[in-house]
């Protein structure tokens, strides 16, 4: 006897249930949060028997959510739904911010984290916080490395990546930073993953091993992700990924770190704010 869900998907559809018709009674429930962030949807043969449609028509429909930010999934694997990234705000004023907090005592510096500031969430509550840690000759990393941190090729570098995800099933957020091996290996914890999240951040661990971090700047540029990035930072089809090169440098002008920080367009705000000289 043929199973009866199976007939009725393959030979039997309702051609008065449109894409989007469904997509809108998913949607509906989405924002009624009777999906909630994270919850896996029912497979595309479960959707096609529970609707009378063709599998394609759900698919169209599925495909008209991901689109929206509403879903998120890959080919062949689960779709769930798309937990909505946190709004963070990048400003320049942040960094007088942060080097305040160099001089300040430990405990107001754990209060006062990257996590705590931006995203509002104690860095113990995150899903996700991860450091790795590599100290490889220059030879071994991006050329813009050398160049920007002024570095012959058999010099070193510390390599820090750092990923985080403030709830489960959100895109993660990620840095690559390198830091000249010269400049740290006079404080062994410097070289210590395990001394991560440090209470006041580069700013701090940069103060530990002398160096007054005199000025930062910002290199923004635009492209499409890959799809490697868009499912890891759980990036929508269409939306752009900011590239921001962050370079600091102490006060005699020499530069100490060079970060590379992978932004999704649709997250991320900057403002930024510049002191004229007044006549």
């Amino acid at each position: 006897m043929a199973n009866p869900i199976h007939e009725r998907v393959v030979n039997v559809t309702n051609p008065q249930v449109k894409a989007k018709d469904i997509a809108t009674q998913l949607r509906e429930k989405i924002e009624r949060g009777e999906l909630a962030p994270g919850k896996q949807l029912a497979t595309v043969r479960e959707l096609a028997a529970q609707y009378g449609v063709a599998y394609n028509t759900i698919s169209r429909a599925i495909g008209q959510l991901k689109s929206e930010g509403l879903l998120k999934g890959v080919g062949g694997g689960p779709t769930r739904v798309r937990v909505r990234p946190t709004q963070v705000v990048r400003s320049n004023r942040t960094y007088d911010e942060e080097k305040r907090l160099v001089l300040a005592a430990r405990e107001e510096r754990e209060r006062q984290g990257v996590s705590e500031r931006t995203l509002g969430i104690p860095v113990r509550n995150l899903d996700r916080d991860t450091y790795e840690y590599n100290v490889l000759p220059v030879a071994k990393c991006p050329a813009q490395v050398g160049e920007i941190l002024e570095l012959s090729a058999d010099e070193q570098v510390l390599r820090r990546r750092h990923t985080r995800r403030h709830v489960e099933h959100a895109g993660d957020s990620t840095s690559t930073s390198y830091l000249p091996h010269d400049v740290v290996r006079h404080n062994p914890r410097l070289l210590d993953p395990n001394e991560e999240p440090w209470p006041g951040g580069t700013l701090h661990q940069l103060w530990t091993a002398g160096r007054e971090v005199g000025r930062i700047e910002d290199r923004i540029t635009a492209r499409m992700p890959t799809k490697a990035e868009q499912e890891a930072l759980d990036i929508p089809p269409g939306i752009p990924l900011l590239d921001l090169t962050k370079i600091t440098y102490d006060t005699l002008d020499r530069p100490v770190e060079v970060a590379f920080v992978p932004l999704p367009a649709d997250r991320v705000e900057f403002r930024f704010s510049t002191d004229l000289e007044r006549w």
